[in-house]
């Protein structure tokens, strides 16, 4: 097993990080144990708000069985929203709902932080305290995790779903219709539509998402 770690950083020059890490164990079986993951959606650029390449036809629906063992099942969603000075200031600082769908159990939140002023890892250069959506400068992201236990009963198929507020970015090179007199549809640089990639740049999710199975240690039987 390998374990690795990237760290995106705008500080410049020969700057970087120091990076600690530690583990926890503990002693004793857990009740449940996970022993399947069945990966989802996985995009590290997942473009937010163009109506020729909505998200929709990036998150298909998924079919996944159930293994008979399965006590518990757990949908782990990790997302995070980039890019400013657009429509909303999204997709970093604009608050937009989020959904999972199993079978007919469905789960809704806010994709957001609005903790980020009491980061441990404090101060920072740059602007680090606003909130943002579903992350903080320099600190962990905290999955969304969604029991659908009740939808992925064990032995049979459950279908998935993953949606995101509907949106549209009005502030993009190719909308002809974009320019600093249309009543603020550029948050940045006086309307400019262009991407600049630093006070104007695309908006974006990151996703990492998977359904998690577990089962009872006390049930498997060595070989």
């Amino acid at each position: 097993m390998t374990l690795s770690l990237f760290i995106s950083t705008w500080i410049g020059g020969e700057r970087g990080w120091s990076v600690t890490v530690w583990f926890d164990f503990h002693h004793g079986r857990a009740p449940l144990e996970a022993y399947q993951v069945h990966n989802l959606w996985n995009k590290g650029h997942l473009v937010y708000g163009h109506p020729d390449n909505p998200v929709d036809d990036h998150l298909a629906a998924k079919t996944v069985a159930v293994d008979a063992a399965a006590e518990k099942s757990v949908v782990r969603i990790i997302t995070t929203g980039h890019g400013q000075g657009n429509t909303d200031n999204a997709a970093e600082f604009a608050m937009k709902q989020h959904t999972v769908k199993a079978n007919d159990q469905t789960h809704t939140w806010t994709l957001w932080r609005n903790d980020c002023a009491q980061n441990t890892c404090s101060p920072q250069g740059g602007n680090w305290q606003p909130g943002r959506a579903g992350w903080c400068p320099g600190d962990s992201v905290v999955p969304e995790d969604v029991d659908v236990s009740a939808a992925a009963v064990a032995g049979q198929d459950v279908d998935l779903d993953y949606d995101i507020e509907a949106y549209e970015n009005c502030c993009r090179p190719d909308n002809e219709s974009c320019n600093a007199s249309n009543g603020g549809c550029c948050m940045s640089f006086a309307g400019e539509c262009n991407y600049n990639y630093t006070g104007h740049t695309e908006p974006n999710f990151a996703v990492s998402s998977q359904l998690i199975l577990y089962r009872d240690p006390c049930g498997v039987v060595s070989q």
